[in-house]
């Protein structure tokens, strides 16, 4: 029985219907007088037994090869659509981000909650854990050096009859964070326009601010998918205060595995708060003052500059370009402000400033 049969059986039981049953009634009693009269015409004679007899083995057969053929067919594989599009994993399937993948959770594209208090960080199929770049504890100023975005890894494959592979230095890694609506079916839009491109999504954060999100997608595009491409896929999708930049392959891995690791570097002396905050929230520059800038306190957030205190008494300015901090990256970055303080005062004693 088919869904319809099935719904409308299911409906004419509910209301009473007697219909089907006289329908079926009626069949069969067609049926057993056709039976009879059959019967009767060549019954009688044997020429006619022997006309019933192949008639019923050919039915029968006929009936035994289109199961078989039926069978055949649905356990045959299918060919891989040709408008699909290529996942992380190297398969065709859905674009990326609309499929099991989609909208704030990644959830399909039926807009599930993305969350309200923490920010989320989903890892796409073919974005392995990376361990993030603490630094290295040597001398030098606290600037990072501007992400070229090279050797971003590319999909790990095609599928069949589809492109071939592209090497790794086809693909270039990039940050695009953007403002979204935060109701059902919110990225759906914007996730639709990165596979028109062509573009993989590696790694999806999501910073709640308020009735709307702002989403954080490292994407791995085309060579010929430039950053005024990625603005307008954005502003055609209905987001806001888009903002794209280079990334760096390092940022793949997630906040959560990155966060554990720069801590347990600062246990070790391995790093210092300064680079792991160049580190943790992509920052351009770390300075180190006495006291805070002009208009700020020793914990602030203004924008794409953030005050933290730091472990000797001091003041840290953190500063990035374009893209403002949320108020989840401020919190991860005071948080290890705070743990880098504590180890301090176990081996040194309190700074001055925290006495």
């Amino acid at each position: 029985m088919d869904v319809s049969e099935g719904q409308h059986g299911t409906d004419d039981h509910r209301h009473g219907f007697f219909g089907r049953e006289a329908l079926d009634l009626g069949t069969l009693l067609l049926a057993a007088g056709a039976a009879h009269l059959v019967v009767l015409s060549l019954g009688h004679s044997d020429a006619g037994v022997r006309v019933l007899i192949t008639v019923g083995l050919l039915l029968l057969a006929v009936s035994a090869v289109h199961r078989w053929r039926r069978h055949k067919a649905a356990s045959a594989p299918r060919p891989p659509r040709g408008s699909g599009a290529v996942n992380a994993s190297g398969s065709a399937g859905p674009p990326t981000g609309t499929g099991p993948y989609a909208n704030g959770g990644l959830t399909g594209g039926d807009g599930a909650s993305r969350g309200t208090g923490t920010s989320e960080d989903t890892a796409l199929p073919g974005s392995a854990g990376l361990p993030g770049n603490a630094g290295s504890a040597g001398g030098g100023s606290f600037r990072s050096a501007p992400s070229t975005g090279e050797g971003a890894p590319a999909s790990a494959g095609s599928p069949a009859g589809g492109e071939p592979v592209r090497a790794p230095s086809d693909d270039l890694l990039w940050s695009v964070r953007a403002t979204v609506a935060d109701v059902p079916g919110g990225l759906a839009a914007l996730t639709a326009r990165f596979a028109a491109l062509g573009i993989d999504i590696r790694l999806m954060q999501v910073h709640p601010a308020g009735p709307d999100a702002v989403d954080e997608f490292f994407v791995s595009a085309p060579a010929h998918v430039g950053e005024g491409d990625l603005y307008t896929a954005v502003r055609e999708a209905g987001g806001r205060e888009a903002a794209v930049r280079r990334a760096d392959v390092h940022e793949l891995s997630d906040t959560t595995s990155r966060t554990l690791a720069l801590v347990s570097a600062l246990v070790t002396g391995a790093t210092t708060l300064e680079r792991s905050l160049l580190s943790l929230a992509s920052a351009r520059a770390v300075e180190h003052t006495a006291e805070p800038p002009a208009g700020t306190v020793r914990e602030d957030l203004s924008g794409t500059v953030m005050t933290l205190p730091a472990p000797d008494g001091g003041v840290l300015t953190v500063r990035r370009e374009v893209i403002p901090f949320t108020a989840v990256e401020f919190a991860r970055c005071r948080a290890l402000a705070h743990v880098a303080s504590s180890l301090h005062a176990r081996s040194h004693g309190p700074g001055p400033g925290r006495r």
